[in-house]
C-alpha cells in the first residue's frame, strides 16, 4: 500500500506538471485580450479562457429631475482575470427619445443618442475593479428642456487605448442602464403588490438553534414591519415557527415577538415549504409527494415547556396525539432514483395519514400539545394561524408535474414567475384550480440586483433598471404588477430595508394588497430545472440515505434522521435556483458537510503502540462526527495468536462532535514481535458494524526484563548500602561503649597540660 500511495503521488505530480505547462502555454502564447464581450482570442478555433472583463454603468439616483444642479453617473470596470486590462476611454450616451417598450432598454440595436461625456480610465489590474464617476452639470445635460418625462436608456462604451487590441479589431466593452426623467406622466399610479419572503440566512442548514434565532429575528421583524406598511403578501419559512415553538419558554424574546406578530398580521400570508424547499425540483426528481420533516425531538429536548392544565387538555382533546410524519425511507428513495433516474426521493413516500397541514396550516386552530409534557405536536410546530395553503416554486421551472404535486398536497394558492405563464392580462389570475399571483420576472431580477449587487454601482444599476421597468408599466397603463422580492438576496444582506426605500422613492408606484389586484385567467407555460442541479441533488439524496444509516449509533437514533431530513430539505432550497447562483459551489459545501457526517463514530488509530509487558492497557480513542451523543460497542479482535484479550467488547458513550477514550487490556504471549488489534464500531445491539480500523502493536517484553533488572539492581545496591551504613554505625557505637567500660577513672582524671613533657620525653 505505501508503494501505491507513492505511485499515486507521482501520477498526481505528473498531472499537475502537465496542467501547469498547458496553463503557461495558454497564458504566454500571445493571446490577445478581448474587450467587447470580454473574450480572449488566440488562434482561430481556440476556446475562451478564464473570466473576462465587463462594464457596469448606473446613475447615482434612478430619478433625474430638471431642477437638479448636477447629474452623477458611476462606471465600474471589472477585470476578474489575471491579465491587466489596458487603459482606455469610457464614453456615456443617453437616448434622444424615451423608451416605449421594455425592449427599448436593451443595447442590442442602434438608436439616436446624445453624448453625456467621457472619462479616461487607467489600466485595471487583474482581479481588481476600477470605479469611475462622470459628473454632468445641469447646463450640459442634453435632456434639460425639450424631452418628455419617462425612462431613458443610458449606454456606456469602453475603448482600449492599447494599439494591439485596436489592431486586432476587438470590440469595445459595452453596458446599458436607464434613468427616469422628470417622473412619469400617467393617468394614475401603478398598483404594485409586493411578495416579501421571511426566510433564514443561507448559513442556517437545518432547524435554527437559539443563537441563530436570536440573530435573525430582529432583522426579520424589520422586514415584517416594512411589509405590513406596504400591504405586502408575506411568505414564511416554517423553520422560523418550528424553531421558536420547539424551544418553548427558552426561545429568544425577539423570535417569540415575531411569531406573535405573524399570527396577528391581517395581511395575506402563506407558509413556504420547510426550509423553502423547491416544489418544482422535487417534481423534476420524481417525488410523488412533497417532502416533509420527520419530527423535531432533537430540538424540543432543548426547550422548556409547562405540562398543560386540565382545561388545556380539554381544549386540545384527542387532537393532541402527534400524527405520523411519514414512513418514507431513504433507502427506497435512493433505489428508485438510481433505477428510474428520477422516481421517488428521500421522504417523498409518506403515509396517507401524513397531514399536509405540516406546510399549509389551519386557520383558527389552537396550539396542540402533548398532554403529559406540554411539547407541541408536529402539526402545531409547522402551522400558523390564519395562513393560507400556498407555494412559491422556483421562477420559470414549473411544469404540469409540479402543479400535480402541489395539488396533491392540498395547496391552491401559488406565486409564479411571469415567464411560466401566458395569456394573463392581470397580475392575478386563475390557472386551473389555482389562484395565482404572477410576479414580473424582469422587474424581479432587477430588484434582486438592487438588493444584493456586489458593489454600490451594481446595486445602483439594479435600482435604475427596476425604476425604468416600473415606469414603463405605469406609462403603458398596466392594470397592476406583482413584484416578488428574491428570498436568497433578502435573507443574507445586512440592510434588507434598502429595497423598500427604493420603491418608496418612485412617485408613480403605489403599493397595494393582492386583494385589490384585478383577476383574469392564465395558461401554464412549462419550464424545467437545469440538468446539472437535478444530478447534483440526486447525489445529495443518495448521501443523505447513507447518513441516515448511521442512526443506530446514537443514544437517540431518531435525532439523526430528523436532522438529516431538515438538511436535505435545505439543499432543495428554492433560492439556489435563482439566476446567477452557482449551485455547483453550493453543492460543494453540502458535500463537505455530508463527508463529515459520514465519518460517523470511528476509532482514531495511531502509527504504532509499543507494549513493554505481558499485560498492557492499550488506549483507544473513538471520534464522533455526528451532532448528537453516540452510544456504541467497541469490539476488539487480535489479529494473531501472540496476544490475547480477556475482554473484547466495550460499551462507550461518545459526546456529540467529540471523542472518548477506552482502555483495552492486552496479554502478550511472546517477548517480541509485531501484531495489531482489529477495532470495530458496532451499535449497542451489535446488529451492524459501522467502522473498522487496524491498530498496530509492537511487542518488546525484553525491554521490560532489562528495566526490571536495572530496577532490581538499583534496589539491591540501595539495600546493601543501607545495611553497610547500619553495620558501621553499630560498630562505632560498640567501640565507644567498650572504651568507656575499660577506663572508668578516665572521666575523673585531671586534665593533661599540653606543655608538660611526657614520660618518654623525660
Amino acid at each position: 500500500m505505501p508503494h501505491a500511495r507513492s505511485l499515486s503521488r507521482r501520477r498526481g505530480s505528473v498531472f499537475a506538471l502537465v496542467a501547469a505547462s498547458l496553463a503557461a502555454a495558454l497564458t504566454f502564447s500571445g493571446l490577445s485580450l478581448s474587450a467587447g464581450q470580454g473574450s480572449a482570442h488566440a488562434t482561430e478555433g481556440e476556446a475562451e479562457v478564464g473570466p473576462q472583463p465587463s462594464l457596469v454603468v448606473a446613475p447615482d439616483s434612478p430619478l433625474l429631475k430638471s431642477t437638479d444642479e448636477e447629474f452623477r453617473f458611476g462606471v465600474l470596470l471589472k477585470n476578474p482575470g489575471k491579465q491587466p486590462l489596458a487603459a482606455g476611454t469610457v464614453k456615456l450616451t443617453i437616448d434622444n427619445h424615451r423608451a416605449e417598450r421594455p425592449e427599448d432598454l436593451s443595447a442590442e440595436f442602434e438608436r439616436d443618442s446624445l453624448e453625456l461625456g467621457s472619462i479616461e480610465a487607467a489600466a485595471t489590474e487583474g482581479g481588481k475593479d476600477q470605479r469611475l464617476e462622470l459628473v454632468v452639470t445641469r447646463d450640459d445635460f442634453p435632456l434639460l428642456f425639450t424631452r418628455e418625462a419617462g425612462a431613458y436608456p443610458i449606454h456606456a462604451e469602453f475603448t482600449s487605448a492599447d494599439p494591439a487590441t485596436q489592431d486586432a479589431g476587438v470590440p469595445a466593452l459595452t453596458a446599458s442602464t436607464a434613468a427616469v426623467w422628470n417622473d412619469v406622466t400617467t393617468t394614475g399610479p401603478l398598483s404594485v403588490t409586493l411578495v416579501v419572503p421571511l426566510v433564514l440566512p443561507s448559513s442556517v442548514e437545518a432547524l435554527p438553534n437559539r443563537d441563530q434565532l436570536a440573530s435573525a429575528a430582529p432583522r426579520l421583524l424589520q422586514v415584517l414591519d416594512a411589509a405590513e406598511q406596504r400591504y405586502a403578501t408575506i411568505a414564511i419559512d416554517p423553520r422560523i415557527i418550528a424553531g421558536t415553538r420547539a424551544l418553548g419558554s427558552n426561545a429568544p424574546g425577539a423570535a417569540t415577538t415575531l411569531l406573535e406578530r405573524l399570527e396577528r398580521s391581517p395581511d395575506p400570508k402563506f407558509l413556504l415549504q420547510f426550509a423553502d424547499a423547491d416544489p418544482a425540483v422535487q417534481a423534476a426528481l420524481g417525488f410523488e409527494q412533497l417532502m416533509q420533516p420527520l419530527g423535531f425531538d432533537h430540538a424540543t429536548v432543548l426547550g422548556k415547556f409547562e405540562p398543560p392544565t386540565g382545561e388545556t387538555n380539554a381544549a386540545t382533546g384527542s387532537d393532541t396525539a402527534e400524527s405520523d410524519p411519514g414512513n418514507g425511507g431513504a433507502d427506497a428513495a435512493v433505489g428508485a432514483v438510481e433505477a428510474a433516474g428520477a422516481s421517488t426521493a428521500t421522504g417523498a413516500q409518506t403515509d396517507s395519514n401524513s397531514s399536509t397541514a405540516a406546510d399549509t396550516s389551519m386557520a383558527g386552530t389552537e396550539t396542540q400539545v402533548d398532554p403529559l409534557t406540554g411539547v407541541p405536536t408536529l402539526e402545531s410546530l409547522l402551522s400558523l394561524q390564519n395562513a393560507r395553503p400556498g407555494a412559491w416554486p422556483a421562477g420559470g421551472e414549473v411544469d404540469s408535474a409540479t402543479l400535480a404535486l402541489l395539488q396533491g398536497a392540498g395547496l391552491n394558492s401559488l406565486v409564479l414567475d411571469s415567464s411560466n405563464v401566458s395569456g394573463a392580462t392581470t397580475p392575478r389570475a386563475t390557472l386551473g384550480d389555482f389562484d395565482v399571483l404572477i410576479a414580473d420576472a424582469p422587474a424581479g431580477l432587477a430588484a434582486r440586483t438592487s438588493i444584493n449587487g456586489a458593489t454600490a454601482t451594481e446595486r445602483a444599476a439594479g435600482s435604475a433598471e427596476l425604476a425604468a421597468r416600473l415606469a414603463l408599466s405605469a406609462q403603458g397603463g398596466a392594470g397592476g404588477l406583482v413584484l416578488a422580492l428574491d428570498r436568497g438576496a433578502l435573507a443574507d444582506i445586512a440592510d434588507p430595508l434598502r429595497i423598500f426605500d427604493t420603491i418608496d422613492a418612485m412617485p408613480w408606484v403605489q403599493t397595494v394588497s393582492e386583494r385589490l389586484q384585478p383577476t383574469s385567467t392564465a395558461v401554464l407555460r412549462a419550464g424545467a430545472s437545469t440538468e446539472e442541479r437535478r444530478e447534483l441533488l440526486r447525489a445529495t439524496v443518495a448521501r443523505s440515505a447513507q447518513i441516515d444509516e448511521l442512526a443506530p449509533l446514537l443514544a437517540e437514533p431518531d435525532y439523526l434522521t430528523e436532522y438529516q431530513r431538515e438538511r436535505l430539505l435545505g439543499a432543495l432550497g428554492t433560492r439556489y435556483a435563482a439566476p446567477g447562483v452557482d449551485f455547483a459551489a453550493v453543492d460543494q459545501q453540502i458535500k463537505k458537510r455530508d463527508s463529515e457526517l459520514l465519518q460517523g463514530v470511528a476509532p482514531l488509530v495511531s502509527e504504532n503502540t509499543q507494549l513493554v509487558g505481558s499485560l498492557s492497557n492499550v488506549p483507544i480513542t473513538l471520534s464522533n462526527s455526528l451532532p448528537f451523543e453516540a452510544v456504541v460497542t467497541l469490539h476488539a479482535t487480535p489479529t494473531s495468536a501472540v496476544i490475547s484479550l480477556k475482554e473484547r467488547d466495550f460499551e462507550v458513550r461518545v459526546p456529540a462532535v467529540g471523542s472518548a477514550n477506552v482502555l483495552v487490556p492486552v496479554h502478550s504471549r511472546v517477548s517480541s514481535g509485531d501484531t495489531a488489534l482489529l477495532l470495530e464500531v458496532w451499535d449497542v445491539k451489535k446488529d451492524h458494524s459501522f467502522a473498522s480500523a487496524l491498530h498496530p502493536l509492537t511487542l518488546r517484553t525484553a525491554i521490560e526484563t532489562a528495566l526490571i533488572w536495572v530496577l532490581g539492581s538499583a534496589a539491591a545496591l540501595l539495600l546493601g548500602f543501607g545495611i553497610w551504613r547500619s553495620v558501621r554505625r553499630r560498630r562505632k557505637g560498640t567501640v565507644a561503649a567498650h572504651s568507656d567500660n575499660t577506663d572508668p577513672g578516665a572521666a575523673d582524671a585531671p586534665p593533661v597540660d599540653a606543655n608538660e613533657p611526657s614520660a618518654s620525653e623525660e
